[in-house]
């Protein structure tokens, strides 16, 4: 099965892992993401998708995991934050969609997995 690698920013892989709003193209850039990785247009009132989708990005990317959601800071000095994050680590990642044959079997689609 060949995996299609695709471009998001930092910000918005941040969105999705500590669950603020960090994308610098808003919600869309965030559900743009859940989707990509779901393969399927993400409905925001399925928390299942969205936990995840988290789980699956710290498996592609376990430094992101070093950070907790107390260190984000307050809105106005939200914008540098996200430049320092982006010094650090880069402004945009080859992230791979969660593969169909891993998809959780479980109810609702909550169950959590490393990806490959």
């Amino acid at each position: 099965m060949t995996l299609i690698r695709k471009k998001f920013h930092i910000g918005d892989i941040l969105s999705v892992t500590l669950g603020y709003e960090l994308s610098p193209r808003g919600a869309e850039g965030s559900h743009a993401l859940i989707a990509y990785l779901l393969g399927h247009p993400y409905d925001h009132r399925q928390l299942g998708d969205a936990v995840q989708c988290r789980n699956v990005l710290y498996g592609q990317f376990p430094e992101l995991a070093t950070f907790r959601d107390d260190e984000v800071p307050p809105q106005e000095l939200l914008h540098e934050w996200l430049r320092r994050r982006c010094e650090e680590y880069g402004e945009y990642h080859f992230v791979e969609p969660i593969r169909r044959d891993l998809a959780p079997t479980g109810v609702g689609g909550t169950e959590s997995f490393a990806a490959p």
